[in-house]
Order: structure tokens, then C-alpha cells, then sequence
């Protein structure tokens, strides 16, 4: 590689696109210029997209891009393009979605083959060498014998791609929870909790779990909701040693996992686990909370206050071949050297076993019972046990630090940033450390400081003066969200003003006309063969039923009726996709349990405000939204409500309140009932 010439790529700041830098075939990063350059050579688009701890994308790299045969196919009769999916998701989801119709299935690495205005033909995901070339030169001979059959069959299929069917806003609709239900529990895992098979943890699916089920232990969705976050924090995904949670696991156990960590996974999951404690208070998920904190602060945090954005599957073995998951795997010989007289015990508490078994003599450490349970059933103290298991860690986190560590992709994302301080923040909520609070608002800050313009235009990523992504609705959305939620954590109005204002940037630049729904891109930054509407949770929460809920929830903070009145019909015109397929909507469902159940108010306002909020934030209420000053203020919530030398607690809903109390406790009966 080293003797090689770069290809275009070299000169962008994209991990993924640099690792593809030295490719001999000619990339080129998106380009409107380069579309014109296909056109103007009569050349076909081959677009492969994919993110820097993609494992697959390393291996297709390794197998197929990097060999100079394909080079050569691909450089003579295609004009080829890279696309990081992390930096242009917008891209991504056009050619995901073309993929899933012409396949039935989807992943990374996704390759399109595509006319030169970016019409698709052909994708696949990962494909060994020769198959990739049989493809390519076929779709070549085509392109030479019977060119317009290319033609109507990207006509063809991007008529489809631009056929939204929006379903209609009905009023006073609801939805048979019985049918949601079932359908929720439909091929869940009795006993290990999660779906089939790589099994993702999908955080925002098991919120709706619990927002329906609420604290009710006998609820078969609360019992699905306890039983997978049990089991993933038990389980080989969740990397006791260094801390944080992996993508997803490919057996039912959550032993074995795709062993890349993303921000965005470890974000969502921290509120997911802080909600089970409130609930539950199991020490197990104070411990997973803790480590997923360790997890951020040791490896994703940047000095100036930002996250990272993920951590590679992929590092050197010890012959220094890249291996997928080499950093994160033991043998018994190298456990046994380092733990001496306690390996016994060890190999018993983390299964290096049968069970905890992965391939060749590869173990990947694996739980069946928490810490009490297990000190208790093996009749040692608790406490001498815990003292043992934190020097085990200790002692295997110095030695796996010797090894060469993964791939870090130090890429700042605006969303992901926004996902984990709102993590944070309700860490800081529910075990009351300020240094976790502090770290938080340092995040949010900084964005505000660098990637917001005066407007309220944001950034998704800013590598330099020059190299400046424009921020999709996800990226809003999450950073509204996270803003609502620091008011609801701090009490500074600062935070509603700043939601406030990215808001009204989004009801003015994403708006659709005639729907109730928002645009992935803003208007101005539109340049895609199609423009496309969000609606489906993925592993993170759709775009549109995030705004749907901010502007539920501001317009009760601001008294913006109007905004409510956009956010129900956006629901209710969600209403059919949802009951068609719910584990698709599961963000959608949260509001709509909300809406259902009625959002109540809980205001604090009085000099004790701060110790009052301290403990409600230590329980779990849903459809409940925070307000709290300590003298009158203009916020619609607080106005008007203090009352010298008082602290008092108001709780409203359904535009009805209960008289004002001074004991919390009294309160806290009535939000439980």
C-alpha cells in the first residue's frame, strides 16, 4: 500500500473514507460534480457505503476492493463513489430503502450499482471477489447490448422509491393494545429476552415495553423488558472488563457479539437502565449503568467535551493479523497466569465453561447470575466477593490494554452526542453525581457553542472550517430532545429557549406541504434523487416521532397549542403503520400511551425546589413532564405559582389540578396511582 498512488478519497477526514484511500480502484466521495462526470462519460455509478467499524466493510475491502483486477473492471466501465453512512445518512436511507426492494434485505457494506444521475439497478451487501465481478461485468454487457433496459428499470424502480403513501389523519382514533401487544411478543425469547438471532438490543423498542407495562411486575411486556436487559447485561455484549455494550450479539445468549461499540447503542442504553433501577433498584443495572459511563468517559470522550463515535470490531491477534473481536477474547492458560489461585472461582462466576465457550480455544466471559446471587450460592460474603471480582477485572483490563487496541473512529456526531449526554443526564438524575452532570451540560454547551448558528441551522459534523456537514432531522430532533430534558433536569429556561429555537428552524426548512410530517434533509440541502420522510424507528428513534413528541411536550412548557395540534396529527396519521407493524413504531407508541393516558404536569416552585426534584427524578413516572423555579418566572408552567416562603407542588392533568401540596410524599401517591 505503502508504493500505491491515493485515490481522491485521501484528502477527506472521514475514517471510513480514508481507509479506502489507498484502494486501487478510483474512488471519488460524493460529489454532484462526479454525477455530472458520469454523465458526461456515459458510465455507470457503483456506490458502496458502509461506516469505519463495519466489520464486513473491512472484509469486502480487504477481499475485493484492494485487488487490482477488480480495480480494473471497476476504473474502465464505472464511476465509483464512497459514501460513510455516519456522515450522509441521507444517502444511506435512499439507497438502503432501494436495496430492501430489490433484495428483501439489507446491511453494510451497502453496494448499489446506479445510472449516472443515481437512478439504482442492482445492490448487494458483502459479496466475495469473483461474484462481484460476474455482477459488474454482466450488468456491463447489458449496459453495451440494451442500454434501455437500464434505463426503464431505474425508471422503474425509483418511481417506487418515490412513492410515499401517507396514510390519512383520522380524529379520535385509538389503538387495540391488546393486537399492539401480541404482536410486540410476537418471536420474543421466553428466556433470554430479545427476538431471533443477531439479536439487537433496540432500546427504544424496550422503553415502549415499559411505558405500556409501566411498574407492573406481572405484565408480560414488563416481564420481556426486565428479562433482555437482564440477560444483555449478564451476557458477552456487555464487556465487563473495559466497560460499555456492543451493536448487537449473533447467538440468543448474548454471548458471542459483533464486537464493534457504538455511542449511539451505549447512549439510549444508559436511559434504559437508569429507568430499570428506578423501577427495580437490582444492583445489576446500577453496575451496567457505571460501566457504560466508564465505557464513555475512558474511551469516547474528547478533551473539549464531545463523544466519539464508535470503537472497531476489528484489531491485530497476537500473529498480528486483524481478527474481529481479538482485543476482547481470553483463553484459560492466559486467565489462569493472571488470576493463579482464584481462576477456579473465576471460570465458575463468568462461565469459562462449555457455556461460555466461543471457537478454537476462545472464551468470551459470559454471566448467568448477578454478583449477590451468585456470592450467595456459592456461601461467600458478599462484600469479600466483590472486593475479588474488581481485582479480577482490574488485573485482565491492565493486561488486555497491552494488547493493540481497535480502531477508534474519533468522528463527533451531533445526534450521537445529543443521545449520550441525554444518557448522562439521566445517570446524574438517578445516582445524583455532579461530575456526571457537569460532563453533560459541557457536551451540550460546546455544540451549542460550535455546531448551532445563530438561526438555529445546525451542523451533524464539523471536521474543519471547510469541511462542514449540514445536520439532518435526526440531529435536531435529538438535540431538542436533549435540550427539553436538561430543562427537566437543571430547571434553566436557557434549555427551553434553545429547543425552542431549533423547533421553529425545522417547522420552517424540514416542513412537508400537505402532510403532517417532516423531511430528512432541509430544503436547501436537497440534492438526492428522492426526498425522504423518516417514520420507522431503527436503533435510533424515527426522526419524525421524535419531533412529534418534542413538540408534544414544548407545547405544554410554552403553551404552543398549535404545536400540539401538529404533533397529534402526526400520530394519528401514524395510527395505521403502527397497528400494521408496532416493533417498527416503537417511538410512536411511547407518545401514543402518552396522548392515550394524558400528559400530566408536576411544577415545583419555592426555595426547596432543587431537593424536592431530586428525589422525583429518583422514580420512575411515565407520561409525566417537569417544571421547577424558585420564584415566579413567564414560563407558562410557573407563572403566577409562587408563593412566599412556601414551596409548593402542584400536579395537573387533563387540564385539571389537584390543590398544591408541601409534602412530596402525598404526590408521589397520587403519580403511582
Amino acid at each position: 500500500m505503502a508504493n500505491r498512488s491515493p485515490n481522491a478519497l485521501h484528502k477527506e477526514a472521514s475514517a471510513y473514507l480514508l481507509q479506502h484511500a489507498y484502494n486501487p480502484i478510483n474512488w471519488h466521495p460524493w460529489d454532484n460534480a462526479v454525477l455530472e462526470q458520469a454523465a458526461s462519460q456515459n458510465k455507470l455509478l457503483v456506490i458502496s457505503i458502509g461506516y469505519a467499524a463495519c466489520h464486513w466493510c473491512h472484509v469486502m475491502e480487504n477481499e475485493v476492493f484492494d485487488n487490482q483486477e477488480v480495480a480494473s473492471l471497476m476504473n474502465q466501465y464505472f464511476v465509483s463513489i464512497k459514501v460513510d453512512r455516519e456522515e450522509r445518512p441521507d444517502i444511506d436511507q435512499v439507497y438502503m430503502e432501494a436495496l430492501q426492494v430489490l433484495t428483501q434485505s439489507g446491511g453494510w457494506p451497502l453496494n448499489i450499482v446506479a445510472l449516472p444521475d443515481g437512478r439504482p439497478l442492482w445492490g448487494c451487501t458483502y459479496l466475495p471477489r469473483q461474484d462481484w465481478m460476474q455482477v459488474l461485468t454482466k450488468i456491463v454487457q447489458i449496459q453495451k447490448e440494451d442500454p434501455q433496459k437500464l434505463l426503464d428499470y431505474g425508471e422503474e424502480l425509483l418511481n417506487h422509491l418515490g412513492n410515499e403513501i401517507e396514510s390519512k389523519i383520522v380524529s379520535n382514533t385509538s389503538l387495540d393494545f391488546q393486537k399492539i401487544q401480541s404482536k410486540l411478543l410476537l418471536n420474543q425469547d421466553l428466556e433470554y429476552g430479545g427476538y431471533h438471532p443477531p439479536k439487537f438490543m433496540m432500546p427504544v423498542l424496550l422503553d415502549a415495553f415499559q411505558s405500556i407495562a409501566g411498574a407492573n411486575a406481572n405484565h408480560p411486556l414488563y416481564q420481556q423488558w426486565d428479562k433482555t436487559l437482564e440477560k444483555v447485561a449478564l451476557g458477552g455484549i456487555h464487556d465487563v472488563i473495559g466497560g460499555g455494550i456492543a451493536r448487537y450479539a449473533i447467538d440468543k445468549h448474548w454471548h458471542i457479539p459483533h464486537f464493534e461499540k457504538m455511542a449511539y447503542d451505549n447512549g439510549q442504553l444508559l436511559n434504559s437502565y437508569c429507568r430499570a433501577y428506578r423501577i427495580s433498584k437490582n444492583p445489576l443495572y446500577k453496575e451496567t449503568v457505571e460501566s457504560i459511563i466508564r465505557f464513555i468517559n475512558e474511551e469516547l470522550t474528547n478533551p473539549n467535551g464531545t463523544f466519539y463515535s464508535a470503537i472497531d470490531a476489528d484489531s491485530a491477534n497476537n500473529m498480528g493479523v486483524k481478527e474481529e473481536g481479538a482485543y476482547y477474547i481470553w483463553t484459560k492458560d492466559e486467565l489462569e497466569n493472571l488470576l493463579g489461585a482464584d481462576a477456579a472461582l473465576f471460570f465458575k462466576y463468568y462461565n469459562v465453561n462449555a457455556f461460555g465457550h466461543w471457537e478454537d480455544e476462545k472464551y468470551v466471559l459470559i454471566r448467568d447470575q448477578n454478583a449477590v446471587a451468585f456470592s450467595k450460592a456459592h456461601a461467600i460474603d458478599f462484600a469479600h466477593f466483590d472486593t475479588k471480582n474488581r481485582g479480577w477485572l482490574k488485573t485482565l483490563e491492565e493486561y488486555r490494554k497491552k494488547r493493540p487496541a481497535p480502531f477508534k473512529d474519533q468522528k463527533i456526531v451531533l445526534a450521537w452526542n445529543a443521545l449520550v449526554s441525554k444518557g448522562l443526564l439521566d445517570a446524574y438524575r438517578t445516582f445524583g453525581s455532579l461530575k456526571i452532570l457537569n460532563r453533560a451540560l459541557k457536551n451540550l454547551d460546546y455544540l451549542f457553542t460550535h455546531y448551532v448558528e445563530k438561526s438555529g441551522k445546525v451542523y451533524r459534523i464539523i471536521h474543519d472550517d471547510t469541511k462542514k456537514i449540514s445536520g439532518f432531522l435526526d440531529d435536531y430532533a435529538l438535540l431538542i430532545e436533549a435540550c427539553i430534558f436538561c430543562y427537566e433536569t437543571v430547571f434553566e429556561t436557557l434549555w427551553l429557549d434553545r429547543a425552542s429555537l431549533l423547533t421553529n428552524y425545522c417547522l420552517t426548512h424540514f416542513k412537508a406541504y400537505k402532510s403532517p410530517y417532516f423531511f430528512y434533509t432541509a430544503t436547501q440541502d436537497h440534492s438526492l434523487i428522492v426526498r425522504k420522510k423518516e417514520l420507522e424507528d431503527n436503533v435510533i428513534p424515527s426522526s419524525n416521532a421524535l419531533m412529534a413528541d418534542n413538540l408534544y411536550r414544548l407545547s405544554a412548557h410554552l403553551n404552543r397549542m398549535d404545536w400540539k395540534k401538529n404533533a397529534v396529527e402526526m400520530l394519528e396519521a401514524i395510527l395505521p403503520k403502527i397497528e400494521q407493524y408496532p416493533k417498527g413504531y416503537g417511538r410512536w407508541i411511547q407518545l401514543y400511551w402518552c396522548h392515550h393516558k394524558g400528559l400530566r404536569e408536576l411544577v415545583v416552585v419555592g426555595a426547596d425546589y432543587k431537593a424536592i426534584m431530586a428525589k422525583i427524578h429518583q422514580h420512575q413516572f411515565s407520561n409525566t413532564l417537569l417544571a421547577a423555579a424558585a420564584n415566579d418566572n413567564q414560563l407558562p408552567l410557573i407563572k403566577n405559582r409562587f408563593k412566599k416562603n412556601k414551596t409548593l407542588i402542584y400536579l395537573c392533568e387533563n387540564n385539571r389540578c389537584l390543590q398544591p401540596e408541601t409534602k412530596l410524599n402525598a404526590v408521589l401517591k397520587n403519580l403511582k396511582a
